[in-house]
């Protein structure tokens, strides 16, 4: 009880300073003591002892965490901050894949070995009145990132700015992209879900929610969606798999790197 108390606490403080509403982020001691907490929360009795068995048989190799949860108000926490006291580490930095598991009847799409470059769709949407966005230095990361594949001839980056609904499913569509990378806007509401806000072709806004999302990018042969996108992994207490992450993932995409907290673009 008092460690669930406390989760949720700095839980909803992290939320309440991300979305700029007030407060200060925990301190670097807060944060140890945070993911304390959710580690020997996580790690008890036996699980705990079958932990460190898959630890000491790493050899080398990061070790594959699945957090699978069917309890909406316990998936919704951050559990990508669970800190080892005795190896001085936070799991998702350091050692460990801290992979989420989404609850589903569809399997993740089998997609087969493709011919050719790995293949990398850049989106960005700054629709007017919202929050200035760094696109042009985020594109140049990603590009430097992949210079020497690019060289090679081993990776093509495709860039889609102004990116409307249209303009990007008719990329996917017409094209075969590996690799979607979303940089934009994103929000989450505990009644209606997770949106990600695209143009609407005259520099405003359009806010497309979980349903539109899933026919963008499922089925479309991508084998990863990484979203830079507030609140693009944020799911609700009273059910986690309303959300964009989760939408997704539930109808098939094999892998998706999203947001729990709004970003902040500094």
């Amino acid at each position: 009880q008092t460690r669930f108390t406390q989760i949720s606490a700095t839980h909803d403080r992290i939320k309440a300073y991300t979305n700029r509403e007030h407060g200060t982020l925990p301190s670097d001691a807060e944060m140890i003591a945070f993911g304390d907490d959710l580690f020997e929360t996580l790690f008890q009795g036996e699980v705990r002892r079958l932990y460190d068995e898959a630890r000491s048989r790493q050899q080398g190799r990061k070790l594959d965490l699945v957090l699978t949860s069917m309890i909406s108000w316990i998936a919704e926490k951050p559990w990508e901050f669970a800190y080892d006291r005795t190896r001085k580490s936070f799991l998702a930095t350091e050692e460990v894949h801290f992979i989420r598991n989404a609850l589903a009847a569809v399997p993740a799409e089998h997609i087969a070995p493709r011919a050719g470059p790995l293949r990398i769709l850049v989106a960005a949407a700054q629709p007017v009145g919202f929050g200035h966005l760094s696109i042009v230095q985020e594109e140049e990361v990603i590009r430097r990132g992949f210079d020497a594949l690019v060289a090679a001839g081993l990776a093509e980056v495709t860039t889609l700015p102004r990116a409307t609904p249209g303009a990007i499913q008719g990329c996917l569509s017409t094209a075969a992209f590996d690799i979607v990378h979303f940089i934009g806007h994103g929000a989450f509401d505990e009644a209606t879900g997770g949106s990600l806000i695209f143009e609407d072709g005259s520099g405003g806004s359009f806010q497309v929610a979980e349903r539109s999302l899933r026919e963008i990018f499922c089925g479309r042969g991508v084998s990863l969606v990484f979203l830079n996108a507030c609140e693009s992994g944020s799911g609700g207490q009273a059910d986690f798999n309303k959300g964009v992450a989760q939408a997704l993932v539930s109808h098939g995409l094999p892998a998706l790197v999203a947001n729990q907290y709004s970003v902040l673009d500094s």
